[in-house]
This record gives structure tokens, sequence and C-alpha cells, in this order.
């Protein structure tokens, strides 16, 4: 088979590329593979030595921090604990020989170090915090003593555990333009402190509050957004109306008071929105123009005098042009920069405000094939996405395993002949949706429904494999290129994969604010979107436990692809160094998943398919490759896709993450004074008003049987406005868990609201009452397993129904899920 060469299809970037840059600076995330070097003293050996050579170094390395993993618009870390860990990457165009951290607040010390494919992975363990902000300074240095540096703010809070991120429903705004905005965070107490007020504030450049934006709380009511009276989660919209381009800066400031001690006041990380100038409907139009009159004229001079003379008279024309601020020529390519920071043309190369970019022409779209039924569309009327809790150490009785997972299998060039090997992912969806224990919610897209719109719904799919075209470009801001072969540590990388949606100029201005963001790039007439590390770290999948595939060529490449998906949430990740053959993409992809589906770990199928296919594409090519595509892993090499007995079963990713939830289901950390049985987190489904038809919620698991296993138990405690004052009247919730194999239905237990043993919760009001609420205690179901269970799986089913009415609203918590003999 041919070879998936990015000279067919290499896209260009649009102006704005610094969101990306940012982003993929923070390094590559490799596990699983072997290091480049053994020993620390060969190559700080080699270092020495090369910088003995008549050539004085005077680039100094790259450095940045991968861990702890913080969503793209959040800043910093905060922290209760008085230590921290810090990991990251360092890279030089020779060699790194020291990583060092120092504190502001006292303390410094040498970070371990070792090779790995993209560069360098430091670690500095045990920094001590002290209360309040941190500057932790983390420095390289080369043998020739260059250095670089990168600069982590750590807030170490005594009073309170901001417990999730800063959270925003809109994180890319437009100067001028008022948007209503959904904020929110997780806050914890510590013992004896009382929290009185919850408020955004804007921050200058130091830190410092300058002003309160909004106020938060944690009531319950439906005028301050909140869904969970006290359940920590304090939310609010606002509206937000900037006016100046750049990142929007705002923490979270807590004030109240602690017993016998006073008052305090704390603060969380930075957050807050990218700005961006809009651009008007004539500035996107005049892009277009020229992009197109460029084009045309390239084309024609290039006949008549040659690429390198066409290239010359083409700049020559473009300084010119009203809207064009610089323009030039190199060889056979041209650039040029508008001066609303736009991009170039498919064929020559173009100047970003960071840089230049070289860049080919990407292939005219296919005709369109009859349309594959497209996965569903997620309700732009759900409730916003799951609250994303700061992680915590894993637990010995979790597993990583995705035990019901929906898969989102993606061909965006499907009908483009022998140049992506389409028929390798078609088997791989088959074997997906054919697999019988556990059953996988399977959705095959391709051609233009494998487009921008359904990539930006990866979020919602446990596990994306994406078949497609990609490269990567390296350098540094003002001198950004294709990446060479043979890359260079310190440059920044950024690796893109094409989407299936053809550009036009519609899509344009539909897509303004990705494309303005560095999320969406803009590539060349009648031609392709691509997705950048940024729109992996906005839309790639963040359920616990996730993972994608990404067979485009370079999807590995200095590690930016990766580190995008990485920091959305996503636990595993497969690509390729280089550019890829097809003849290898095929068996490897099929490989995966066939170990995949016999339920062995991610670091298990990698070892598995390098070792029995080979680690490289160089098995594919009769001539020794100098460069040969390597297959490559980041992220959890623990992670399954199927697994025996339940996933998350106490719930303690905190999120609903291998469960499938229905109606008003979410996982807490406490309710009023109620808290967990086992762990930090705990569900929660609710006959509240996002219940289906306003009256019923579920969660369910499918889940196979383990050898040994006899019963099945859980724990589960029932919270309501009802009990004690509707008894035997026709006000009557129910809550029912049930067990389903192959449609036969077995009740494990059922309990109404006016049976069972309950005490008042004091200080606890759900949306709708009136002031009384009860709640039963932690009570334990133990039951035996049918026998038909242990050879075709089962369904596990919670319920909550109102009965009667709907305004006394009914929960039930559950936690702890296990098998046992």
């Amino acid at each position: 088979m041919g070879r998936r060469r990015w000279t067919e299809i290499r896209p260009r970037f649009l102006g704005r590329l610094l969101a990306i840059l940012l982003l993929a600076a923070h390094g590559a995330l490799v596990a699983g593979c072997d290091q480049i070097e053994s020993g620390w003293d060969r190559m700080r050996g080699r270092a020495e030595a090369e910088v003995q050579a008549p050539d004085r170094d005077t680039q100094g390395p790259s450095v940045s921090v991968s861990e702890p993993i913080r969503p793209e618009h959040v800043e910093g870390y905060s922290t209760r604990e008085p230590t921290l860990d810090l990991t990251g990457s360092a890279g030089d165009d020779r060699a790194v020989v020291r990583v060092k951290w120092e504190s502001d607040r006292g303390g410094q010390g040498i970070a371990d170090v070792r090779p790995e494919p993209f560069g360098l992975h430091w670690e500095a363990r045990g920094i001590h915090l002290e209360p309040g902000d941190n500057r932790i300074t983390i420095t390289a240095w080369d043998a020739a003593a260059n250095t670089g540096s990168v600069v982590l703010w750590v807030i170490r809070t005594t009073e309170v555990d901001f417990i999730s991120y800063p959270d925003l429903s809109e994180t890319v705004l437009m100067t001028d333009q008022p948007e209503e905005v959904l904020i929110r965070i997780g806050i914890q107490e510590a013992k004896g402190v009382m929290i009185d007020r919850v408020e955004v504030v804007r921050v200058n450049e130091g830190n410092e509050a300058i002003e309160t934006i909004a106020e938060l709380f944690d009531d319950g009511k439906k005028e301050h957004s909140d869904s969970i009276p006290k359940d920590a989660v304090f939310s609010n919209k606002t509206t937000l109306r900037e006016t100046v381009e750049g990142r929007a800066r705002f923490r979270i400031a807590v004030s109240g008071g602690r017993e016998g001690a006073g008052s305090f006041r704390a603060y969380s990380e930075v957050f807050g929105p990218q700005v961006y100038v809009p651009w008007t409907e004539e500035q996107w139009a005049r892009s277009w123009e020229i992009e197109g009159q460029a084009g045309t004229m390239y084309e024609k001079l290039r006949v008549e005098a040659g690429d390198e003379e066409a290239a010359r008279q083409v700049a020559e024309w473009l300084k010119k042009q009203p809207n064009v601020v610089e323009a030039s020529s190199s060889g056979d390519t041209y650039s040029y920069l508008l001066d609303s920071g736009r991009h170039g043309f498919c064929g020559g190369s173009f100047k970003t405000k960071v840089g230049p970019v070289r860049v080919n022409c990407a292939p005219k779209p296919a005709p369109e094939p009859p349309a594959a039924p497209a996965p569903p569309k997620p309700d732009e009327k759900r409730r916003p996405d799951p609250i994303r809790y700061k992680r915590q150490p894993a637990r010995s009785s979790e597993r990583a395993a995705l035990t019901n997972p929906k898969v989102l299998v993606a061909s965006a060039f499907r009908d483009q002949g022998d140049r992506l090997p389409a028929a390798a992912y078609d088997e791989v969806h088959s074997m997906i949706e054919g697999h019988k224990c556990p059953v996988f919610e399977a959705h095959r897209v391709y051609n233009q429904d494998a487009g921008i719109d359904t990539l930006k719904t990866m979020k919602d799919y446990d596990i994306v494999v994406l078949d497609t075209h990609g490269d990567a470009y390296c350098g540094k801001p003002g001198n950004m290129k294709v990446c060479p072969s043979d890359p260079d540590p310190a440059d920044v990388v950024v690796s893109i994969a094409l989407s299936g949606t053809p550009k036009s100029p519609d899509r344009e201005t539909q897509y303004a604010s990705e494309i303005l963001g560095g999320k969406v790039i803009s590539l060349p007439q009648l031609t392709y979107y691509a997705i950048s590390p940024g729109f992996a770290a906005s839309y790639g999948p963040s359920r616990p436990n996730s993972l994608v595939f990404n067979g485009s060529c370079r999807s590995y490449y200095g590690g930016s692809l990766p580190n995008g998906f990485i920091n959305a949430g996503t636990t595993g990740y497969l690509g390729y160094s280089e550019v890829v053959s097809t003849c290898y993409d095929g068996p490897v992809v099929r490989s995966v998943f066939g170990e995949f589906l016999k339920g062995s770990k991610l670091g298990e199928v990698y070892d598995f398919v390098t070792r029995t296919i080979g680690p490289t594409d160089a098995v594919c090519s009769p001539e020794p490759e100098p460069h040969p595509a390597t297959l490559l892993v980041a992220g959890d090499t623990s992670v399954t896709i199927t697994a025996d007995g339940f996933n998350n079963a106490s719930f303690e990713d905190g999120t609903a993450g291998g469960w499938d939830p229905e109606g008003d289901v979410q996982v807490v950390t406490r309710v009023g004074s109620l808290t967990s049985k086992d762990g930090r987190y705990m569900a929660f489904v609710s006959t509240g008003e996002k219940a289906a038809d306003g009256a019923t919620s579920r969660l369910s698991q499918p889940f196979c049987v383990s050898p040994g296993s006899t019963k099945l138990v859980f724990d589960y405690r029932l919270v309501s406005e009802e009990p004690l004052e509707f008894v035997g009247s026709p006000y009557r919730d129910t809550f029912e868990a049930s067990l389903d194999v192959a449609g036969a239905k077995t009740t494990l237990t059922s309990i109404t609201t006016d049976g069972g043993s309950w005490a008042p919760v004091m200080g606890l009001d759900l949306e709708g009452g009136d002031h009384t609420v009860f709640a039963t205690e932690w009570t334990t179901v133990s039951a035996p397993l049918p026998e038909a269970a242990r050879n075709q799986g089962a369904t596990l089913i919670f319920e909550v129904k109102d009965g009667g009415d709907r305004v006394y609203d009914t929960v039930v918590l559950i936690d702890a899920v296990r098998l046992e003999s």
C-alpha cells in the first residue's frame, strides 16, 4: 500500500497560533516505551563534548510543567497539602544537564531527570509550600550555561480546599460582546471553618484582587444556576463584557470565619477566558479574496516563469494590497501577513504573528457517498458538563477500566482511495460493535460526518479512533516551519489532524471563535479544517479512563497532540512519531483493538503490537527507512476497555464515567451534612426538574461477572421531602434497584417514601420543598447473582421515580457497588 505522506496533504495554519504554542510547550507525556538513552553520565558527557565544538552554543533549553494537569483556562494550581510534586519535560538543541526548582517562599532543589523520545522528563517531589501564593520557578541548564525557565503559581490554602478547578461555560470571548457565563467551583471547608461568602474577583498581573465580578452560591436555587443545595459546588451566572484582547484574569475569593481564630480570606488559582478581537465580515471576505487571488496568480506564473520567479512576483503584488502589512518570498515560496493577523496561501508559506509556516496543498473533497448515520447530536438544553474535580490518588480497589464505553470511529477521508486504510477501521468498528460482554455503543462516521462538529463531541465518548491525515510544525516564536525528521528537542511542536469539514467562507464565520483561538486551523480553499492541540484540550474525551487512537501521520511527534488530549482528561493515547505507512497502520489498529477486546491493559497492548508487528513501519519498506514511524503510547498504561465487574464502582473518579446516566444524575462529595459511604464521592440520582419527563432518573451499567463472584452488593441512602408527611397518600416516590439479564428483570430492592426508617436532616432544603428534609441511614443490599448472568452478563439499574406530583423531590445516594464471592 502507498505511504500516507503529507506531501499529498499538508495544511497551513491560521495567524493565531499563540494559544496552541502555549499548550504545546507543556511537552510530551510518554509511557510504556524504551528509554532512548541509558545513564545520566552518558548524556552529560555528550553535552560537554559538544560544547567544546567550534560552533558556540547560544541557544537556551525549553522547560515545561505537565503535572499537575490543568484545564486550558486555568493558570495556577491550588492545594491544601503542605508539599507538592511536579513533573514536566525539558529539551535543548544539544542536551539539558540540570533542572532546578526554586520557590519565592523559600526552598530549592535539583530535579530528577531521565531521557525520553522527545527530550527529557524531570520530577521534583516534596516541594514545601507556605500558606498563600507560592511562585515556583523551574529552570533548565545546558552544558554551555544557557538557561530556560517556566513559572507555576501554587496556592496553598488552609481553611478551605478548592476540590475542583474553576469552571467556565465559555472559555473564549470576543471583545465588547457581552456573554452570559456560568461559573462553578467545588469548595470544602476545613473542620471548624464557616464559609460566609464566595466571590469571583478580577485580578491584576500580580494576582491581586481589583474588583468583584459576581457572587457564587451553594443553595440549590435556579436563579443561582445551582442544582444541588450544600453539595460543596458553588455556582452562578454572570454577564462578562471584556474590552481588552488577551487572557482575562479572575480568582475565586472565599471569606469566612475560623472557630476561635477570627476571619479569613482565601484565593483560588487564576483562571479566565481567552479574549479575541472579532473579525468583521469584511475582514473575513477580504482574507478569502486575497488568498484566492494570490493562489491563482502563483499557479499561472509558475508555468510561465518558474516557481521562484512566481513566488517573487506574487510577494511584490501582495505588498501593494491595502490589507497586507508584510509580504516576502524565499525560493519557491511566498508569505504574507494581513493587518488582522490572517494567514497565507496553499502551496506557499505564510507568516503568523509568531513566524512563518511552510505549507503544501491538501486534497480537494471527493464526491460524497450517501451519508452514514451520524452520531446523535448533544442536547443543547442539557445541563453543563460535570464539574472537573482535581485528580485524586488512585485507590487500590478501583480499576482503570471501561466496561460500557461509547466509541467513535471517524474516517475523515474514507473515499480518498488507498491513501488511508479505512477498511481496517471498518473492521475495528465491527469488532467493537459485535462484542458481547460487555456491549459497546459504537458510532462509525466518515467524510464530512467526521468533521469539526462531530469532533467537538469527542468529550461525550470513552474511546475515539481517528483515521485521518496529519503533520507537525516546529520552531520558536518567529520561526515556525514543518518539522524535520530529526527533531530539535528545544523546539516548540504543534501537531495537527485534519477533520472531514471542507473549508468555505460561511464556515469561516461559523468557526470564528475557534479559528481565532487557534483551536480550529483554517486550511486552503477547497480543502479541510484541522484540529490542533488546543482543540484536543477543549473537546477531547474527558471521561475517566478514556482512550484515543490517532492513526494520522505525526500524531505523536513532539507530544503536543497527546499532551492536548491528556490535558482534556483523556487517560490513554496511541499515535505515531512520523509519517506512517498505511500498510503498518492498518495491522496496528486491528491488533490494538483485538487485544483490548481481550481485556488487556494499554501497556500490554502496546507491548504485544510492537512485538508481533514491529515497533516501526520499517517492516513495510523494502529499503531501510532513515526515519520510520514509531508507535508510541502516552498516559496511564493500566487502562483497559473490558473487565469483569464494575467500573468506577465507588464514583471515585469524581464523575459518572462508566455508568449510563439518564435524567438528574450527578456525582457529589456531599449533600448538606450527608457524605459518601466509601471514599470521597457518591452518585446523586434525583426526581428533580432535570429528571426524564420531570419524574424519573436512572443510573445503569452493564457488567460481566468475574469468576468466583456469587453476589452483587451496593450501598444506598434515600433523601426526600416527602416522608412522615404524606404517609398513605398518592404522593409517594419510589426507589428501585434491579438487575436485567437478557431482558428478564429481577428486583433487588424497592422502597417508597411512606415506608422505611427516616430521620430529619437539619439545614437542608431540596428545590421546591417545604424546608423539611428526611433521610434514611446507609443501607447495604446484597443479592445473589442469577446463573444466566455468568454467561452473558447483566445490567444493574438504579431508578428513582416521582409519584403523584412533581413538586417534592426525592434523592437516592449510591456508593460502593461491587461483586463478592
